[in-house]
């Protein structure tokens, strides 16, 4: 799946649950088409980590479709779901994450 299309989106911490969430923006033609609609123009796809062990071994990985929302005039996600990727799929998109400095 990892694509040089995906790019690093954010990152979000979680101080309550001490964990931090890293958001890619990928092309929807990367996921299984029966799960993307026609309106989908992108895929986000969310690692997350605790912050102690940020870890293909510790994370939990989840795709969401995007589509503009007109009236609020920006991007939504919809219908978060879990996805398995290899070890080394999830490293390389923490390894993005760390490249852009934005971590």
């Amino acid at each position: 799946m990892l694509d040089k299309n995906i790019k690093f989106d954010e990152s979000y911490i979680n101080k309550e649950y001490d964990s931090i969430t890293l958001y890619f923006i990928a092309p929807k033609e990367l996921f299984n088409p029966i799960d993307i609609d026609e309106e989908t123009e992108s895929v986000e796809i969310s690692v997350e980590c605790p912050r102690e062990y940020i870890s293909a071994n510790y994370a939990s990985v989840e795709y969401s479709p995007t589509k503009y929302n007109v009236e609020e005039e920006c991007y939504i996600d919809y219908d978060w779901r879990v996805v398995d990727l290899p070890y080394e799929e999830i490293e390389a998109l923490i390894k993005l994450a760390e490249e852009s400095g934005r971590m």
